[in-house]
């Protein structure tokens, strides 16, 4: 039993630690924790009525074939219906005194109080399993049970009269039992496994689970007030009510003559409550006709003589009996019914456990099943799991985000900003770790800005590197300021990073003398371009300004500090130089600011509908 108790755990254990693993792909922790523990225990019981189903089975086809003339086959499992009966003398029931062939019987403290509904239990004290060799007769063979068997359809019997109350005082004064104080679930399954294993067929297990003793279950003033009324109640059977009498007439005529024998009990009668060993609390004198409301809690099991049993074990030829419990076998079962009952009963559980079984384990994982699926589609689980991603890239957590990733998270999702999570990697450890899962490394957010752009725009030579080596687009412009990562690179004079998107092959917006021709000599249209933006510079012109440069959505000339722009810019071109390659060129001027001082100036242009605009300037540090 113990064994099987601790595969029993094993299985349970090892089914929540699946379901875990299947949960935390979906759920957090401890949710996924919770869940893997609740949903393995449906499980558990579920399989547990699988099994109980099979179980159910085997019984049935044993019994049927036993019906039907199969003899028992030694070392096999076999079953017997018949009546019981004792081989030799029968057991007397400790409490009851009836006559059975076994009996299991508890007794607790477990009493209702004078003037109180209420009970306290305080669980079993003293327990017990009898049984004295017996017999099975079936209609076609007569099996012995020879150990102790687990008997199921047998209610517990309360025994609540005062006899019962002596004979339980009897029985714990002339055995002895076996202290199990402070007994845990080890040592009870040991003596468990002794009951069944004694292989005569006589059991005589007795044994103390409790702290108490004797005494302080029957004090001696209950014993004694057990005593009055068993003495009262002969003295009442010895004097039946005379023809004519009333009962409480006859009843007076009784004390009347029982009070020339015992004078104590007489003045007792008038007493409300016997005290305690305490002196908090009184037992009651007058037992309420034999319910006993102060006698300890008793209760037996028995199987009587003659009763309709099915007995299912280990068939051992040599000794014609069913052979007690040992390592790897089950004890012996004993159930109450006939032969055409325990046939029904089987048949039964087979249907109701084999269907429960299967139905709520279908019920369970469909509804797991279902719970996943609404988790997963949720806006809010969405929104949380798009919170917790771009917190872990900007704490760089790498174990958060493998969490989020196992459980179903996109690793391509946006922000308000409609920035992916490889947009918002400062650092080259998480960008590698989001290339190495295959986040699409040219996705744009907005503004048609790319992971590549924004790297390169803040410096992060190092994920630049990455980008470059997955294959993002170098020469991709961004629709809102039509720049490449290059020249945003070149913008902020992170020499590094454009040397690097030089080197992998970008295309190069700056013309030089070494990739490109000179401009004619009045600077063509790419001059004449250049000098009317100045003029609207200076002229404080937007329309102009918006028409000859390529603004974007977010440059508005409308809102422009003219009194800066002003004073930093050439108002007049004093010496230029310039280089066009295709529908580029860049040119190069300096002069006299409006604010007094000399700068130069460098102008990208483009070509676009055949006519020449600015993509960009940018001050001559």
């Amino acid at each position: 039993m113990l064994r099987g108790c601790l595969l029993a755990l094993l299985l349970y254990a090892a089914l929540a630690v699946g379901y875990y693993f299947w949960l935390d792909t979906v759920f957090e922790r401890p949710g996924s924790i919770y869940g893997a523990l609740a949903l393995g225990l449906v499980v558990f019981l579920c399989l547990g009525a699988l099994t109980n189903a099979r179980q159910a089975f085997n019984d049935w086809s044993l019994l049927s074939g036993s019906e039907r003339g199969d003899a028992p086959r030694d070392g096999k499992l076999c079953a017997v219906a018949g009546k019981i009966y004792p081989v030799s003398q029968p057991l007397i029931a400790p409490f009851s005194g009836l006559e059975c062939i076994l009996c299991e019987y508890d007794l607790s403290r477990h009493r209702r109080r004078v003037n109180s509904s209420s009970e306290d239990n305080t669980g079993s004290d003293f327990a017990g399993f009898l049984m004295v060799p017996s017999v099975v007769r079936g209609k076609h063979a007569e099996v012995r049970i020879l150990g102790f068997p687990i008997i199921e359809g047998f209610s517990d019997a309360a025994c609540t009269s005062y006899a019962a109350a002596r004979r339980a005082i009897d029985y714990l004064t002339m055995h002895e039992f076996e202290s199990r104080t402070g007994v845990k679930m080890v040592t009870v399954l040991g003596v468990f496994e002794d009951v069944w294993s004694d292989d005569d067929g006589m059991v005589e297990k007795n044994i103390r689970l409790g702290t108490v003793s004797l005494p302080d279950l029957f004090p001696p003033e209950l014993e004694a007030a057990i005593d009055r009324q068993i003495a009262l109640e002969a003295t009442q059977a010895a004097n039946p009510q005379p023809a004519g009498l009333s009962e409480d007439e006859c009843l007076e005529r009784m004390k009347e003559l029982d009070s020339e024998e015992d004078d104590e009990i007489e003045d007792d009668e008038d007493d409300e409550d016997f005290p305690d060993e305490d002196g908090e609390d009184d037992y009651e004198d007058d037992f309420g006709g034999g319910s006993g409301p102060g006698i300890p809690r008793m209760t037996e099991k028995r199987v009587e003589i003659g009763s309709d049993v099915c007995a299912i074990g280990i068939y051992n030829e040599m000794r014609r009996g069913l052979l007690p419990a040992a390592r790897g076998r089950q004890p012996n079962r004993l159930f109450r019914g006939s032969a055409d009952k325990m046939v029904k009963v089987f048949r039964g559980k087979v249907y109701s456990h084999l269907v429960g079984g299967l139905v709520f384990l279908a019920l369970a994982h469909l509804a797991t099943l279902g719970v996943m699926q609404v988790f997963l589609h949720s806006d809010a689980t969405a929104r949380d799991r798009a919170r917790a991603a771009f917190e872990a890239v900007d704490k760089r957590d790498l174990a958060r985000l493998a969490g989020l990733a196992r459980r179903g998270m996109d690793l391509d999702i946006r922000n308000d900003q409609g920035h992916t999570l490889l947009m918002e990697a400062k650092e080259p450890a998480v960008a590698a770790w989001l290339i190495a899962r295959g986040v699409d490394v040219n996705a744009d957010d907005e503004n048609g800005e790319t992971a590549l752009m924004l790297a390169a725009r803040d410096g992060r030579s190092e994920i630049v590197k990455q980008l470059i080596a997955a294959k993002a687009e170098l020469n991709r412009r961004s629709t809102s300021y039509q720049r490449t990562a290059l020249m945003d690179a070149d913008s902020r004079h992170h020499s590094e990073v454009a040397a690097l998107l030089r080197a992998a092959g970008a295309e190069d917006d700056v013309i030089t003398a070494a990739n490109g021709e000179p401009l004619s000599s009045d600077g063509g249209e790419p001059l004449a371009v250049v000098k009317e933006y100045l003029a609207a510079v200076h002229a404080r012109d937007p329309a102009t300004l918006s028409r000859i440069y390529i603004t974007g959505k977010n440059i508005d000339f409308y809102d422009t500090d003219w009194g800066l722009w002003h004073s930093c810019r050439p108002v007049e071109i004093a010496e230029w130089t310039g280089f066009f390659r295709g529908d580029d060129a860049t040119i190069k001027v300096s002069g006299v600011t409006g604010g007094g001082y000399t700068a130069k100036w460098n102008y990208q242009l483009r070509r676009m509908d055949g006519q020449w605009r600015i993509t960009r300037e940018e001050d001559d540090l």
